[in-house]
């Protein structure tokens, strides 16, 4: 498997646990007998989890490379993906939540940080249609999930299959993933009066990854319980997070070819998209 398929299949397995995740939300809420409330606290746990995995994931992929730490990700998110749906109680639950939220943060840094490796290999534009393979993996996830829904399928169940696609595909794919390279020398664009390099300001760009995140997550989350609640069936509902993937898939498959004509400040200024995956 070629370095470029090798990490693409990766962001499509991670969508497509993912994309299982979001469709089956209703089903964890029913298990756990819980309101809104409540089940916000356990989707939480999921964003807490990632939101403590990302910086220390990002040392991991310095130390020991980002073909290393895909590799362990991949594996550990499949195994830990049904935790969730077998949980008793709510504090158990957001416990799991919580430990998925890892996993899926620290393979979320490192198989992005795989990503710039392969399209420096490649020598040309080619990370948005890894996110775009993400982004279908997603509308597979939540096929799956409406097939499980309509079938009357245990979301642990549906959870189980995922977690195993996840660990068979992402253990071979793992084995196409190639060493970090030397990192590119730093460029200041910015110096002082006194002669002293300044770093660029990169707080417009972190706001504009978390507005990203931010309207993804919503919908993954949230999408899915909307719908069942205001009467669609729990098949249909599952389906919802699958448009969303559709949309998101859409605009990045053309995203490589619009960073070549445009560049990427003139896209992000534009509301490009830099979330996911």
């Amino acid at each position: 498997m070629s370095p470029r398929a090798a990490i693409t299949t990766i962001f499509a397995l991670n969508g497509v646990v993912l994309g299982t995740w979001g469709a089956r939300i209703p089903a964890i809420q029913d298990r756990l007998d819980v309101g809104p409330g409540a089940l916000a606290l356990a989707l939480a746990g999921l964003a807490a989890g990632a939101l403590i995995a990302m910086p220390t994931a990002g040392r991991l992929v310095s130390r020991h490379g980002s073909a290393t730490v895909v590799r362990v990700a991949v594996v550990v998110l499949g195994a830990l993906l049904v935790l969730p749906a077998i949980m008793p109680s709510l504090p158990l639950a957001i416990l799991a939540t919580f430990l998925v939220g890892l996993a899926n943060g620290s393979l979320d840094v490192s198989q992005n940080a795989q990503g710039v490796e392969v399209e420096r290999a490649a020598g040309r534009t080619i990370f948005s249609s890894m996110h775009a393979a993400f982004s279908f993996g997603g509308l597979i996830g939540a096929g799956l999930g409406a097939a499980s829904a309509a079938t009357d399928l245990s979301a642990g169940v549906s959870f189980a299959v995922a977690g195993a696609v996840a660990i068979l595909v992402g253990t071979v794919a793992g084995r196409g993933l190639i060493p970090d390279g030397a990192p590119p020398t730093e460029h200041h664009e910015h110096v002082g009066v006194d002669g002293v390099p300044r770093r660029r300001n990169l707080w417009p760009l972190r706001a504009l990854a978390f507005a990203s995140l931010f309207c993804e997550g919503a919908a993954m989350d949230w999408s899915a319980v909307h719908l069942r609640d205001i009467g669609a069936a729990s098949a249909v509902a599952a389906l919802a997070y699958g448009a969303f993937s559709v949309a998101m898939a859409t605009g990045r498959l053309g995203g490589d070819r619009l960073v070549e004509r445009r560049g990427p400040v003139a896209l992000a200024r534009r509301g490009g998209a830099v979330g996911g995956g």
